[in-house]
């Protein structure tokens, strides 16, 4: 088995009237499993969720072991209709990087399948590949070298992922890495004529990684996964505060302030605040003056506190910003009109304002579930659909994804 080019799928389950494969997203910090109904409004069927304990996050293992076992109980309770599952691979756990190939060599995936495991210096029959060609660059080299973005992952991990799903008795049709997963979520938002001029930057804030997309309307140009990730925040905070990272997450999601003012203040504002039409899956952040307001949740003294992160806050800024300045000498003169926040940590919008605001762009926070037509009956577990729900991009996305096993 093999991930294949992205070009060489079929299509299965989007077919008006037809109902998805169970997506099912095997994240770091939580396992999410979505089902809907295609149609001219695409219907919420069923969701559900299982936040993974801090004490087995970054044990892949262990992790894949709860998820399953949750997994099992999900579809037990006979929400979830059908067999087949689309899954996806967590970006910390995915080789994701750009790479030029010769023109002159139409064989790309050889190319990949070559270079790939060269890098990581180990044996090809390792890894499972996929890539993507970028089309229009305009850059240096763009006439006889093909900007082509690789992922990979162990084979390994790809062999476990199946056996999860076959516990299941689940009939896997998919396996996608989560940032292509997550374009795809953003299609029905992205298919218009006009959108094709608008240059998006999704930052996928995750408990393990950060995930940095750049699209020219619904096609991806850039994507880079950032190893810093909410989990990343809370160690910062547990060893500020002297408690355990359960704590520290408790108190950095209610913080008040996440850099210092004088730190913050001298950060230049967006430039321009980008208004949606209309109720959808896009909320903006606020203006770019009004000060950041804290997450809501419970009030309680005790963790309403001030944390300084603005190290690890600056690093991902620092990194995002690189990645902002390649997507430009790729594309002369073409530059990033928005960023739009999705995953677990994009909750926080205290956390999306200050990134916004250091990077100086228009800001929105997705949620992804929110076009969805409901009818109030559905099964959701420990899902809050009165609540924005921006860590389900790639659950959707998996939903509308053509079947590539």
């Amino acid at each position: 088995m093999a991930f294949g080019a992205l070009n060489k799928v079929r299509s299965v389950g989007l077919l008006a009237g037809s109902t998805s494969p169970i997506a099912i997203d095997f994240g770091i910090g939580s396992l999410k499993v979505l089902q809907i109904g295609i149609g001219e409004q695409n219907s919420l069927l069923a969701a559900a969720c299982a936040e993974v304990p801090e004490a087995i996050q970054v044990d892949h293992i262990k992790r894949l072991e709860f998820q399953t076992d949750a997994l099992i109980k999900f579809i037990k309770s006979g929400a979830f209709k059908g067999k087949r599952a689309m899954c996806a691979i967590p970006a910390s756990q995915i080789f994701c990087k750009h790479l030029q190939f010769p023109k002159s060599d139409p064989d790309i995936v050889g190319q990949v399948q070559t270079t790939v495991p060269a890098l990581l210096n180990c044996h090809p029959e390792a890894l499972v590949y996929r890539h993507a060609v970028v089309n229009g660059v305009t850059g240096n080299c763009s006439t006889v070298k093909a900007e082509v973005i690789c992922f990979a992952v162990p084979r390994e991990l790809i062999r476990r992922v199946m056996d999860a799903l076959r516990a299941c008795k689940l009939e896997p049709v998919g396996i996608h890495p989560s940032a292509l997963a997550t374009m795809r979520g953003f299609d029905p938002i992205t298919r218009r004529e006009e959108d094709k001029n608008i240059t998006s930057l999704y930052l996928d804030l995750g408990a393990g990684a950060t995930t940095c997309l750049i699209a020219h309307g619904k096609e991806m140009v850039f994507a880079k996964t950032i190893h810093i990730g909410g989990r990343h925040l809370d160690e910062a905070a547990a060893a500020q505060l002297r408690c355990s990272l359960a704590w520290a997450r408790q108190h950095r999601q209610n913080a008040t302030e996440l850099v210092p003012v004088d730190e913050a203040a001298a950060a230049p504002a967006p430039s321009a605040e980008f208004e949606e039409d209309g109720p959808g899956p896009l909320a903006t952040i606020g203006s770019p003056s009004a000060k950041p307001q804290p997450p809501t949740g419970p009030p309680s003294p005790n963790t309403r506190m001030k944390l300084n992160l603005a190290d690890q806050i600056n690093s991902l800024t620092d990194e995002v910003s690189l990645c902002m300045h390649y997507h430009g000498t790729l594309f002369p003169g073409r530059r990033v009109d928005r960023v739009i926040f999705v995953g677990g940590e994009a909750r926080s919008r205290l956390l999306c304002h200050l990134i916004a605001k250091k990077l100086r762009l228009s800001a929105q926070v997705a949620d992804p579930l929110a076009p969805l037509a409901r009818t109030g009956q559905e099964y959701c577990q420990d899902v809050d659909l009165k609540q924005p729900q921006p860590g389900w991009a790639t659950a959707l996305g998996l939903c509308l994804s053509p079947a590539d096993l």
